[in-house]
């Protein structure tokens, strides 16, 4: 079966209370990054004699407020991004956010709310 869960966001005000929150809920660290403004806590990709699990952040920045922002969730669409957003449309749902690039190595976003209004963010490569 592939794997279609890509990652997920959880906006935050205030950060640090949020990360110990999510760390001392899981007994887990999370590894803080820098972007752009945008303050990461990094959830491990990997779960201790498990394997992989799917990868997710809180997230710090201008634009995610977690009043009108709420938690993301990302679906990977490997290579067929503007395919899929095309699909959205075709049945039923609405593009949210246009595809937009990320960074080298880091691929392209868009999102896309569902016909009953749950935002969906997509990913892909290319």
């Amino acid at each position: 079966m592939a794997k279609y869960e890509k990652w997920f966001e959880i906006p935050t005000n205030h950060f640090e209370n949020t990360k110990n929150f999510y760390e001392e809920l899981f007994n887990l660290r999370l590894q803080e990054q820098e972007l752009f403004g945008t303050v990461f806590g990094i959830f491990s990709s990997v779960i201790e004699g498990k394997g992989p699990a799917v990868k997710g952040t809180i997230i710090k920045g201008e634009i995610f407020n977690p009043k009108t922002s709420k938690t993301t969730l990302y679906f990977n669409c490997k290579f067929n991004l503007d395919k899929t957003l095309k699909k959205a449309i075709e049945f039923g749902g609405s593009v949210i956010k246009e595809k937009s690039f990320l960074g080298d190595n880091l691929g392209y976003v868009a999102e896309i709310a569902d016909p009953e209004g749950n935002k969906i963010g997509l990913h892909s490569n290319e």
